[in-house]
This record gives structure tokens, sequence and C-alpha cells, in this order.
């Protein structure tokens, strides 16, 4: 079973899938932790987060787990 967690492996989020922010960025250190994936670009993760309904642009390897919606 391939480890989804923390940027081991190729990423392998899609639009829909729910995900969590890696406990090293701002956003989960405030509390802003779980969001759904709306965007996978070349580079970037777009991510619309629970508890502040902002849309962030992080790059995959600060996407913690990834979770089937």
């Amino acid at each position: 079973m391939e480890d989804l967690r923390y940027g081991i492996g190729d990423f392998a989020g899609t639009e829909g899938m729910r995900a969590e922010l890696h406990p090293a960025t701002d956003a989960w250190m405030f509390g802003d932790r779980y969001g759904e994936i709306v965007k996978v670009g070349r580079t970037l993760v777009h991510i619309k987060m629970d508890r502040s309904g902002r849309t962030l642009k992080v790059a995959p390897r600060y996407v913690g787990e990834i979770f089937k919606p």
C-alpha cells in the first residue's frame, strides 16, 4: 500500500478529495487543518479550507494526509 502522507511518494490527490495540511504550515498551527482539494496544478495544489473558507495554494510537500470523499 502506498503511503500518502507528508509528501512521501508521488502526489496522488485529485479534485474533490479531502486533505490535511502538513503540521509545519502556519495555517495548520492556527487551526485551519482540513479542506477539499479544488485544483491540482503543475506545481501547486489549491485547497479550500473548512474553518476559514480561504483557498490556499501550497506545494504538494505541504499536504499531509489525503482522504477519499
